[in-house]
């Protein structure tokens, strides 16, 4: 496919370390994603590791107002961090993307906060292994189609939906480089995956088929069906035998 850069040891590298940052960052979270911490508080910690670490968000580069995005329950993706107190029961989707060196890494997860109902206990199960459905379909030779199309066959079969307008993307250089990854039905044309390709898998699940409607803040989307949504999102590396997930803590 046009304009899907190939990378070479060096690129891969930088990429590595970019991805590897994050994924450390989303790990580190885990002990504090506790009923009463705000979603600012969340954005806060994932400053002072950045800078620490010498990198910096890629969403405030973006012009987006917070480091990280914190989406709560039935917001979907581009939830702004602020005063906002999570309560037992909650979920949010914590989306970190940074560059360091020139260089981007994207990743997200979402987390439980305290003792979550049984059926969004199963969205978040759902949804993570969703992902892992498509960086198992995903190898050199294979049209990029493919890999929708397992996280759909999975999606599907437990019962739920991906929200077709949340797309992953190339990364690089820049934060959303080509190629588009769908995770749903798609009819337009995928390309042959080849070692050394470098993007994100991110499919959002919910509970039942939904579009997005706009928050009204300019960033924050919603569930159409305001149902809550789950997403779990990695940089993957295609490799001569598979893929490396590169995003890893």
């Amino acid at each position: 496919m046009k304009g899907v850069a190939v990378r070479n040891p060096s690129e891969i590298a930088r990429l590595r370390l970019a991805s590897r940052i994050v994924g450390e960052i989303l790990s580190a979270l885990e002990p504090i994603m506790v009923p009463g911490i705000s979603t600012g508080k969340i954005s806060l910690f994932c400053e002072k590791h950045l800078r620490r670490l010498n990198a910096q968000s890629a969403s405030s580069l973006l012009g987006f107002p917070g480091t990280v995005c914190t989406s709560v329950n039935a917001v979907a993706v581009h939830g702004i961090p602020g005063d906002r107190i999570l309560q037992g029961g909650d979920i949010v989707t914590v989306d970190l993307s940074l560059e360091i060196g020139g260089w981007f890494g994207d990743g997200a997860v979402t987390f439980g906060i305290g003792k979550v109902s049984p059926e969004v206990g199963r969205l978040l199960r759902v949804a993570k292994k969703a992902t892992i459905a498509g960086i198992t379909a995903t190898r050199p030779g294979l049209d990029s189609l493919e890999i929708g199309r397992a996280v759909e066959r999975y999606v599907d079969a437990m019962g739920m939906s991906v929200i077709a307008d949340c797309l992953g993307h190339g990364i690089g250089r820049s934060l959303h480089e080509p190629p588009v990854i769908p995770f749903c039905s798609y009819k337009g044309k995928g390309f042959r995956l080849e070692e050394g390709m470098v993007f994100t898998i991110e499919p959002v699940v919910t509970l039942a088929a939904s579009g997005l409607v706009e928050a009204g803040d300019g960033w924050s989307k919603l569930t159409s069906t305001g149902l809550p949504a789950a997403q779990w999102e990695h940089t993957v590396l295609v490799t001569r035998s598979g893929c490396e997930v590169l995003t890893v803590g």
